[in-house]
């Protein structure tokens, strides 16, 4: 469809875009909206935090790091293994939003020479918590392949030694 929509001349080109843009969403299978929804419930926490400093520091890490293992979780069980990272991957980008706020909250992060290194690590942070979620999610499923190879390679093992 959106070979023939690029072939005919007169598809405007927001049209192919927004078509192009639904087929993503389409292929995500309800993981934009999770993504978007768990990124929400981190800048929710931060703007709590900034603007009443309820709950505490080590508290407000505690519930994002919580977070992103469950929308690595929750996305894993309802659309597999790395549909889950991308749902986790959408939240990310979300909630890094938060970097904006902060300019509004007098922090320069911008103009500052550890930016590159804060964004680096806490977007290394956050996927390590979403891939961690996501492995949690679906371990039954790993663990039950790992068993079965190791059952096949165990079996043939024991045939291809009993013919020498």
């Amino acid at each position: 469809m959106l070979n023939d929509m690029l072939k005919d001349p007169e598809t405007p080109r927001w049209r192919v875009w927004l078509a192009m843009l639904d087929d993503i969403g389409n292929l995500m299978a309800g993981g934009v909206r999770r993504g978007v929804l768990f990124g929400l419930i981190v800048l929710a926490i931060w703007f709590l935090h900034r603007a009443t400093g309820l709950p505490t520091g080590g508290q407000s890490i505690a519930l994002i790091a919580m977070s992103y293992l469950a929308v690595g979780f929750v996305g894993a069980r309802r659309s597999g293994f790395l549909r889950g990272v991308g749902t986790g991957v959408i939240a990310g980008v979300i909630s890094s939003l938060v970097f904006v706020g902060e300019e509004v909250y007098g922090h320069r992060w911008a103009e500052s020479r550890e930016f590159v290194g804060i964004l680096l690590i806490s977007t290394a942070e956050g996927l390590s918590l979403v891939l961690f979620g996501a492995t949690i999610a679906r371990f039954g499923d790993i663990q039950r392949r790992v068993m079965r190879s190791a059952r096949a390679f165990g079996t043939a093992w024991i045939a291809s030694t009993a013919q020498d």
